[in-house]
């Protein structure tokens, strides 16, 4: 059973709250969250029809479907690339820095090609050391 399913449950039970999970969204995880999205969002941008930039002007704005479905797709990429979010901020800016003139298509493509689950994957953490130095916890609730 996933992290998220457990939470659900305990939601669902009255023992804990939504509240409660986003408090345990750090400012690293965030900062991975809207890393992913800039680069991996195929919504209008430029029209402002992404619902992330409407729940940024919210109170709630981590309680937003949006920014709930970007949570998620951070807790996948982690999963996926058996990565801390340090490691994964990281490697994220300097895949952004290495690929800085590509056209954001061709660098979403590129993105959700290596996090699709049929694809290579990064070397696991276990084998590398966090340009940081620090070994951090893969989840992002909790």
């Amino acid at each position: 059973m996933s992290e998220r399913e457990i939470l659900d449950q305990l939601i669902a039970k009255g023992k804990i709250t939504e509240d409660d999970i986003n408090e345990l969204i750090t400012p690293e995880k965030k900062e991975l969250v809207e890393i992913l999205h800039i680069l991996m969002c195929e919504e209008d941008h430029d029209l402002n029809r992404c619902g992330w930039y409407i729940e940024e002007q919210m109170d709630s704005t981590w309680k937003g479907s949006a920014h709930l479905k970007w949570i998620k797709t951070s807790e996948h990429f982690l999963r996926e690339f058996r990565v801390g979010v340090n490691r994964a901020i990281n490697d994220l800016n300097l895949i952004r820095i290495i690929l800085g003139n590509v056209e954001k298509d061709g660098l979403m493509k590129l993105l959700c090609f290596v996090i699709s689950p049929d694809s290579a994957k990064f070397i696991p953490e276990s084998t590398t050391k966090d340009s940081t130095g620090s070994s951090d916890n893969s989840s992002l609730s909790g």
